[in-house]
This record gives structure tokens, C-alpha cells and sequence, in this order.
């Protein structure tokens, strides 16, 4: 189930770069072992690697072969998962989520049930694989895996307030965009 880098790391005695990928790489041993007790063998193998930025805490990409489905590789976001605040939480539900992609189309190669990416389908998994919190987005505290200059915008209507990145604040300056708030439908405007 690891990838080959990892794996002839461990095998020679070298540990992974953070304590933290060992329990990420330690989580996907356990939920394997879990998936080939409830599914069978199968599922093939993939690269992991921890190259994510920005918000995105993981990722599972899969290539579209013909009709069927082959997992590339899942991705994490390290900088999120090495805040202390996260980590807990990272290892019980982001590993899971992840790793439930990979099974839904490694295992299930977009069988209908399964061709939408938090469906039915994918809930299911989660819960055979032992997590019953299934919601899709994730709360962490991102500031640490930001990179750039990101301003302040508040909603005119209800008051919510929330931070624009460099390119969606110079959008707006540059007057090719107007967003509106996902709670009220007022306008959002620059607070600084």
C-alpha cells in the first residue's frame, strides 16, 4: 500500500521527513488492512505525497481510463496537518476522507452508486471505514498553509466577514468581478 519512496525509506531504516507523515502513512496501513477485511483485495497501489497548498487539507486524483477509473495518487497539505490543532482531527477524518476516494474509485471504479464524489456511495465507505462524521468541507485553521497577501471584505448586508486573495481583491479593483455573501446575498466589500 506505500509508495515505493516511502516504503524503501522505512525499509532502510530512514524515517519520513515529519513525525507526521509516519501517522498519515501509519493511518492508510490501518484503513487498507480495514478495506481488503470488508472488500476484499483490490484496491491498487498509489503514490502519497504531501506537496498540497493553500486551503485544500487533501486530495485524491484518479485517472479516467476508457470507462474505468485508476488512482494516481492521494495528496495531503502538510502545512495543515503539522499545526497542532489540526493534527488530531487531520488523521480521524481528512486521511479517511481521502483514502475513501481512492476505494471508491480503485474498488468501485465509478460504478454508479459511487460516480459522485460525496454521494451515497462515498458515505458509505466512510462509514465502513469506521467514521461517522461524513461531512465533506473541513474547519482548520489554514493562516499557516496561506501563502500571499489576503484583505480583510466584510458583507454590507449582515455584517459577515471573511478574507479575499490577492488575484480575487485585484479582480475586484480592477472591476471584472463582484461577489456577493453566501449567507444574505449583500454585497462584499473591502474593509481595510
Amino acid at each position: 500500500m506505500l509508495n515505493d519512496d516511502l516504503m524503501g525509506q522505512m525499509l532502510a531504516g530512514l524515517r519520513p521527513k515529519s513525525g507526521n507523515r509516519s501517522k498519515v502513512m501509519a493511518k492508510i496501513d490501518e484503513l487498507h488492512k480495514r478495506t481488503v477485511s470488508l472488500y476484499g483485495e483490490g484496491l491498487p497501489r498509489f503514490k502519497v505525497e504531501f506537496n498540497l497548498r493553500g486551503r485544500t487539507a487533501g486530495m485524491m486524483h484518479s485517472l479516467r481510463i476508457g470507462e474505468d477509473y485508476e488512482v494516481e495518487k492521494v495528496r495531503f497539505n502538510e502545512a495543515i496537518m503539522n499545526t497542532p490543532a489540526n493534527t488530531e482531527q487531520f488523521l480521524a477524518r481528512t486521511v479517511p476522507h481521502e483514502f475513501a476516494h481512492a476505494v471508491q474509485y480503485g474498488l468501485f471504479n465509478g460504478e454508479a452508486e459511487y460516480r459522485q464524489a460525496h454521494g451515497k456511495g462515498w458515505r458509505n465507505i466512510m462509514r465502513d471505514l469506521g467514521v461517522e462524521d461524513v461531512t465533506r468541507c473541513h474547519t482548520y485553521d489554514t493562516k499557516a498553509a496561506r501563502r500571499g497577501n489576503y484583505y480583510p471584505y466584510k458583507c454590507e448586508g449582515c455584517g459577515y466577514e471573511t478574507e479575499f486573495s490577492q488575484r480575487r481583491h485585484n479582480k475586484v479593483l480592477r472591476g471584472q468581478a463582484l461577489y456577493g455573501c453566501g449567507k444574505c446575498g449583500g454585497a462584499l466589500v473591502c474593509a481595510a
